[in-house]
Formats: structure tokens, sequence, C-alpha cells
């Protein structure tokens, strides 16, 4: 285990706001009670940017390599690949490239590819998730911009990346922006899905607080690594999923692209109104939300 000191976005000091003393990793299972080691687990966040986050950092190919969660198993996320293609079916065809962060056992891309026909590619560091499809590119590995390099090199530059329910699991986000980027085409989006801030804090919902889940996003912190990464966010979306989500579409930041007033009034309200006042409120002054 490796104790974080220093903000997972900006390398800047950290506060901590509680502490959840030890804990068992969520995604292992003993019959023998005795076998179930449990680690420490706080929650903290940046004294210069805000970023709330853990400061207790286990080993991802620990958590990840072995994964028990497949993305295909539940009727919901069914229901979420729908929505997805719904918003984006015109930007997809036979012609498109597409890439996900974080594939798991594939069923996005699978999906994607029986619908359009497209050119799927898809990394995750699960080894026992990967499943032999013939028409889809699983990469097995942890996306970092090193990686990226080498899958740009085979397969060129994507015209959609999908990254979802992956960031707050990654020590580095910056190293998948950055990758992100590198990976991009010129008029290309990239789509990143995260639990949303707000609702856990306002909700109380201390069970997304656990060892996989390293950061909790709001949009400031995507607006923080778009532009520390060179990409700029497009558009926002509140989205149900996981108590409270937020789908966001970047875009590379020198690509000329006029903020719908939608979207710049809805990152206003959510960023300088619910968001600042939560955060900066309770967070600065070393305060949790009420109870009630």
């Amino acid at each position: 285990m490796i104790f974080r000191k220093q903000c997972r976005i900006c390398k800047n000091k950290l506060k901590k706001i509680i502490s959840f003393n030890k804990i068992a990793l969520v995604g292992e299972f003993f019959k023998n009670k005795k076998k179930n080691k449990k680690y420490p687990l706080s929650l903290n966040y940046c004294v210069s940017c805000m970023h709330v986050q853990i400061a207790e950092i286990i080993n991802p190919k620990r958590l990840f390599s072995n994964y028990l969660w497949e993305t295909g198993v539940t009727k919901a996320n069914h229901k979420i690949f729908e929505q997805v293609v719904k918003s984006y079916k015109k930007k997809i065809n036979h012609k498109t490239k597409v890439f996900e962060i974080a594939s798991n056992d594939g069923s996005f891309l699978k999906f994607l590819y029986q619908k359009f026909k497209c050119q799927s590619v898809g990394i995750d560091p699960a080894l026992n998730l990967k499943k032999k499809e013939k028409k889809i590119n699983q990469i097995s590995g942890f996306f970092n911009y090193k990686e990226s390099k080498k899958i740009f090199k085979k397969f060129g530059s994507f015209d959609l990346i999908f990254a979802r329910n992956v960031l707050a699991h990654v020590t580095d986000p910056n190293e998948i922006f950055t990758g992100i980027n590198h990976l991009l085409a010129k008029e290309g989006k990239a789509i990143i899905e995260v639990p949303h801030l707000l609702p856990i804090i306002k909700n109380l919902q201390y069970d997304n607080i656990f060892h996989e889940h390293q950061g909790f996003h709001s949009i400031k912190s995507i607006k923080d690594l778009c532009e520390r990464n060179y990409l700029k966010l497009s558009n926002v979306e509140l989205i149900s999923s996981q108590g409270g989500s937020i789908r966001c579409e970047l875009k590379k930041k020198n690509i000329l692209h006029k903020e719908s007033k939608k979207v710049s009034n809805l990152i206003a309200y959510l960023f300088f109104l619910k968001e600042y006042n939560l955060l900066y409120v309770y967070l600065k002054r070393g305060l949790l939300p009420p109870l009630s």
C-alpha cells in the first residue's frame, strides 16, 4: 500500500476530511473471515484545486487484474448502451473508429459493432474477462500515455473514445487525459462517464467510498484535467447511473467549437453554484455536510 500525500490531479497538498479506519477490499470474498485482510481508508481533498480523493492506494494489479464485475451481465448496463448510442448515432457508422478505455468484458464494443459494424478496439487489465471476439480488438493492460503511443502505432487515431466508470479508479488521471489527447482524431470526441461528487456529498453516499474509487469527480475536476492536458469540455449531461453521474464530452483544445448556451448554463450552474458552495463551504472550512 502507498499513502498518497499529493493531489492526483495537481500534485498539491492534501487535507483529511474523515478517516474510515480499516475496511476490507470490496472485490474480495472469503469463507474464512480471518483471511479477509483490512486496509486503512480516508477521504481527503486538495487544498489547491479542491479535488476529493482517498490517500491509501492499493496496487492496481491486485484490484483489477482479476475483476469480478462484468459489464454485460446486467440489463441496466444494456439500457445505458442504448442511451449512449442514441446520443451519438449520428457520429457512428461503419467507417467510425471506436476505442474504449477499461472495456471490461467487451460487451459495449460488441454492442457497437453489431449495430454499426464499426472498427472497435478496447483495453482492460482484467485477464479473466478477456473474451475472444473476431471483430473486436481487445488489449490486456492498463491505459496510460505510454500505452497510447503503442496503440496509435498499430491502429492510428480514433473518432470516438469512451472511458465509462474508469476515471475514478486510476492513480493518475492525467495519464488518461494525455493518452486520450494522443489517440483522439482531430475532429474526434471523447466521452467520459464518472460518478458525480455532488450527489455523493449531498446524499451521503458513503458506500461509494472504497479503495477502488481513488477520486470523486466534479465538473471542476474534469475541467481542470482538460486544461492540464490540452483538451476542452464541450458538453455535460447529468445521468442517473451509480447514484448520479456526469457524462462529459471532450474535444481537442485546438479545435474551434462554440459551446452551446445550454451547456454553458449547465456548467455554470453546477460548477459555480452547486459544486462551489458544497466544496468550498464544507471543505475549505473543514466541515462535513449536515446529516439531514
